[in-house]
Formats: C-alpha cells, sequence, structure tokens
C-alpha cells in the first residue's frame, strides 16, 4: 500500500516566504565583513544566525523551536557586553516586543562603536500592514500615550504578541524624541514595505510563488504608496560621535554643534 504525500499547506508555505524575504532584507542591508564583532537579536527561531553563525546571538526567552539555539538569553533592554563592543547589531522583530523602546535604543547606543549600525525589520501599522497585524492576532496595535516607555506589557505571557505600532511611533511619528534616550544614534534609512505580501500570506490560496510576485511587485511602487501599504519597515541606525559642548563638557548632537558654531 503506497503511502499518502503529506498534506500541502500554502499558508504556511507563504508565511515561510514572507519570512524569507524579511530575513533577506535584514541580512542585505546588515552584510558585515567577516572580522567584524555582529550581535543578533534573535525572536525564537534562529533564524538570523543560521545565516551568520560567526555573530554573537542572543534572545529573550528560550525556545526548543530554535535551530541554531541562542548563545545567551537576556533582554535587549539590558545586555550583558561591555560598551563600543560591536560594529553591527541587527534584529527582526525585536523593537515591538519591548516594553520600553527608550532602554533598547539607550542599550543598543551603548553597545555599538562610534561608526557602528544597527539594522532592524519590524512591523509597521501601514494601511493594509494595520489590518494584516489586526487579522493575525496582534494584541496591541496602538501606540498609547508612551511608547518610549509602556510599548507593551511588561508581563512575558502578554509580550509575545508584542505591538505593531511601535517603531511607527518611536521613529517615525515621534523620531525627534530618539535623541532624549540616544544621543549617538541617527536614522539612516526607514523603508516600509511587505503590505501586500504579508495581507496575501493571511490566504490559505496563496503561495510562495505570489509571495515573490508580490515582494517584486511592491519594489516598483512609488514610496509614498509603499508607506501607505506597508505591514513591515526596514530600519537602519548609526552611531556617530558626539562634541562636546563647551559650556558644561556634555555630548551635543552634531546639529547642535552646527548650529552653536553658527
Amino acid at each position: 500500500m503506497s503511502r499518502k504525500p503529506a498534506r500541502h499547506d500554502p499558508c504556511e508555505e507563504a508565511v515561510a516566504a514572507l519570512s524569507r524575504h524579511l530575513q533577506g532584507a535584514l541580512l542585505a542591508a546588515l552584510s558585515p565583513r567577516p572580522d567584524e564583532p555582529v550581535l543578533l537579536l534573535e525572536h525564537g527561531t534562529g533564524s538570523l544566525a543560521a545565516h551568520l553563525p560567526q555573530a554573537v546571538s542572543c534572545d529573550r526567552l528560550y525556545s526548543p523551536h530554535a535551530s541554531p539555539p541562542p548563545g545567551l538569553l537576556c533582554l535587549p533592554e539590558r545586555l550583558p557586553f561591555p560598551t563600543d563592543h560591536f560594529a553591527a547589531i541587527g534584529g527582526l522583530d525585536t523593537l515591538g516586543h519591548c516594553a520600553s523602546p527608550a532602554a533598547f535604543f539607550a542599550e543598543i547606543e551603548r553597545c555599538l562603536c562610534v561608526g557602528g549600525r544597527a539594522v532592524f525589520v519590524e512591523r509597521w501599522m501601514g494601511g493594509l500592514g494595520g489590518l494584516a497585524h489586526a487579522l493575525r492576532g496582534q494584541r496591541r496595535l496602538s501606540a498609547g500615550l508612551d511608547p518610549w516607555f509602556e510599548a507593551c506589557d511588561k508581563d512575558n505571557a502578554h509580550r509575545e504578541s508584542g505591538n505593531a505600532a511601535t517603531a511607527r511611533a518611536c521613529l517615525d511619528s515621534r523620531a525627534d524624541e530618539l535623541p532624549r534616550h540616544a544621543p549617538a544614534l541617527e536614522i539612516r534609512r526607514l523603508e516600509p514595505f511587505a503590505g501586500l505580501a504579508e495581507l496575501c500570506s493571511l490566504s490559505r490560496r496563496c503561495n510562495r510563488q505570489r509571495i515573490d510576485r508580490l515582494m517584486a511587485f511592491e519594489h516598483r511602487l512609488p514610496r509614498w504608496l509603499r508607506r501607505r501599504t506597508a505591514s513591515r519597515v526596514l530600519v537602519i541606525l548609526e552611531k556617530i560621535s558626539l562634541p562636546f559642548s563647551e559650556d558644561d563638557a556634555a555630548p551635543v548632537p552634531f546639529q547642535a554643534a552646527r548650529k552653536q558654531a553658527n
């Protein structure tokens, strides 16, 4: 008696294809040199470390499904590494699970070397993105009163679903507040994408080929339209060297230094 083939689930295939595109966008932007110290902030899968085995990897929670398992467990808001240690830091869906984005960016700034870059792919609340996250059962879709300190519940059981609105609130709507928490971090790129593909991945009729076609089609859309439809965002930050003010020797951003000089 012949064995029946395993049942094909197009929904799972589509979600896996979307995940590969998200990882690809992050890794292409990160692209570290072989001799650069790199930190990867995982989220339960170990998928980033599988592509960069030379990097240090950490995760907030232990997951038996992570392959490879993380090098250590720690909160991204409290990283157990020395100051100015990494040339690059990367994370997938990390910021949206932080209760305090202010503490998160402060730690990223501390651990990065001057000239180092941090690359993240996070959830984004565009039009289609908001609908897709709601249909996926995202627990929080609102930035709240203070997205810098109360982005999601501190209870681990509730933090797992995260907050889809955190990245847009902190890095777009209220990006002018970033220097208060991490004055040496500058946003170099904020590229929303993936709304059409993410919405399609919710359908059981979707498959890998459709995800690939939608991602290719989306790259041809004007940026203003991608921004309105996006469900994810590619974020690139760089740690700059801060000059010191003459009055109190406190570090000030380059923009403020230029104004003082003029």
